[in-house]
C-alpha cells in the first residue's frame, strides 16, 4: 500500500467522522431547544434565554467545544430554525407557538371544551334523575 493510499483512507475516515459529529451536534441543540420551550411554556415564563447559559446547556450534554458559531451554523438547520425565534450574542428567543407547520393548533383547546361538555351533559343527566 502506498502511502497516498493510506492518507486518502484516513481524510475520508476523518470527513464520515466530522459529519457524524455535526449531527450529534444538532440533535443536542434540538434537544436543549425542545426541553427549554416546553418548560417555559408549562411555566409560563418568558420565552428568552441568555446566549452563554444556553451554550453551557448545550455544553453539558457532552459537546464541550460547543461556541456562537456552532449556533450561527446549526440554526441553518430546518428543525433547529423552527425552534428559535431569533437570537442575538446576547440572547436567544425560543419558539413557544404551539402551531404546527400546516397552521393548525395541537388539539388542547379542543379537547378541554370537548371534556367540559362531556361533564356538563352528565352533570344535566344526573339533575332529570
Amino acid at each position: 500500500m502506498r502511502i497516498r493510499e493510506i492518507i486518502q483512507v484516513d481524510e475520508d475516515y476523518l470527513k464520515i467522522k466530522e459529519d457524524s459529529e455535526s449531527d450529534d451536534m444538532a440533535a443536542n441543540i434540538a434537544t436543549v431547544l425542545q426541553f427549554l420551550q416546553k418548560r417555559m411554556e408549562q411555566e409560563g415564563a418568558k420565552p428568552t434565554i441568555s446566549t452563554d447559559g444556553f451554550i453551557q446547556m448545550v455544553q453539558a450534554t457532552g459537546k464541550e467545544n460547543f461556541c456562537y458559531d456552532d449556533l450561527v451554523a446549526a440554526n441553518k438547520i430546518d428543525t433547529i430554525k423552527k425552534l428559535i425565534k431569533s437570537f442575538t450574542k446576547d440572547s436567544i428567543t425560543i419558539n413557544t407557538d404551539t402551531e404546527d407547520s400546516d397552521g393548525s393548533d395541537d388539539g388542547t383547546e379542543k379537547r378541554k371544551k370537548d371534556a367540559e361538555t362531556t361533564v356538563s351533559k352528565m352533570a344535566k343527566r344526573q339533575l332529570k334523575k
